[in-house]
């Protein structure tokens, strides 16, 4: 399976984006959006992965344990670490959830308590991870249930789920109301690998055309659409977003190694992309500790501390990234998927996205 270092740099993007949304930007929901694009990256490269793959002996077992390599160990590292330096954090919140968090179920309460999880704050935003882990657990029992032919009305029929339930005023933190970024990567994959029907050309325009409808369809409530009520109402709103990353990802992978896509080739994008995991997952409990550790002195916020705040994220995920995860992930060989040839991919990348 090629690796795209493209995605890499478009998951550097993307994970630069939601920094600068926590840093500065917290009116600007369009950076905040990039949740989203991870998460058409990961039904992309996830679909593709277990198509690639479905048929291999043992195959459920060693995608679990190369998932869990990748994102278990800086996780739990880092609840822990909150949890074992809990008094001394300036906002201790409380543990009462802790068993959500502990099996990465922490958007349930919402469901079934409509409640938001009683947690430490820093840790709150791991709920997009745990609609992915949630979406690794799943998603490959479905296909190897349905099968290679069953991928498009599954996934539609995920894309109908997370907009009636939207549209029903479900939690927007659940995988029952987000699965429609997943579905709509794992589309793409399914278009790709049927490569052989149309030429990369077609397949391009078609991605950069299903890109262009999301944005224009965004764009509708700025237009002054307001007879079209359905398709400005803010549940069906993620479908266009995902409409519109679902077509840069195609685009992207089709165009690789094109001069127009070199910014996504560059090595500071292709190494935020490495690290893009880390970056996530500790910037908004450092940024949360250095907030409250201010308010609590009665200091204010200012640009000089942003940028110690920004600077030690990028730290803490190149550390992470040299001396925890990388190591773990030479453990992956261990769980190798068996190389019987099976339908070869056209261009597909190794997993990444939030993790």
């Amino acid at each position: 399976m090629k690796r795209i270092p493209e995605l890499d740099g478009l998951r550097g993007v993307a994970s630069v984006a939601i920094v600068l949304f926590h840093l500065w930007f917290v009116q600007a929901s369009w950076l905040g959006t990039a949740v989203d694009l991870f998460f058409v990256l990961s039904g992309y490269l996830i679909t593709a992965i277990i198509l690639k793959n479905l048929n291999a002996p043992g195959f459920l077992v060693n995608f679990s344990m190369r998932r869990g390599l990748r994102i278990w160990p800086i996780y739990y590292l880092s609840l822990f670490g909150l949890l074992a330096f809990r008094r001394w954090l300036p906002d201790p919140g409380t543990v009462e959830d802790l068993p959500y968090y502990l099996t990465y179920t922490q958007g349930l309460t919402e469901l079934w308590a409509g409640r938001e999880p009683h947690f430490i704050y820093a840790f709150r935003h791991t709920w997009t991870l745990a609609i992915e882990e949630q979406f690794y657990l799943l998603w490959p029992a479905l296909l190897l249930l349905v099968g290679r032919r069953g991928l498009v009305p599954l996934s539609v029929s995920m894309i109908l789920i997370a907009l009636a339930s939207r549209l029903g005023g479900i939690s927007p933190w659940l995988l029952l109301t987000r699965c429609d970024g997943f579905a709509f990567g794992g589309l793409l994959a399914g278009l790709l690998i049927d490569s052989q029907v149309e030429g990369r050309g077609y397949r391009i325009l078609t991605c950069l055309g299903l890109s262009l409808l999301g944005f224009v369809l965004l764009s509708l409530p700025r237009m002054g659409a307001t007879g079209l009520p359905f398709l400005v109402d803010p549940a069906v709103k993620p479908l266009w977003i995902n409409l519109a990353y679902v077509g840069i990802v195609g685009a992207v992978v089709q165009s690789s190694g094109s001069p127009f896509l070199a910014v996504f080739r560059h090595s500071w994008l292709v190494w935020l992309g490495q690290v893009s995991y880390g970056l996530y997952l500790y910037h908004h409990i450092l940024f949360e500790i250095v907030d409250g550790a201010m308010a609590a002195r009665g200091l204010e916020k200012n640009f000089a501390v942003d940028l110690l705040k920004l600077a030690g994220s990028l730290a803490m995920a190149a550390g992470s990234w040299t001396l925890i995860e990388r190591p773990i992930l030479a453990f992956k060989d261990r769980f190798a998927y068996d190389r019987t040839p099976q339908a070869s991919l056209p261009i597909v990348s190794a997993p990444g996205t939030i993790v």
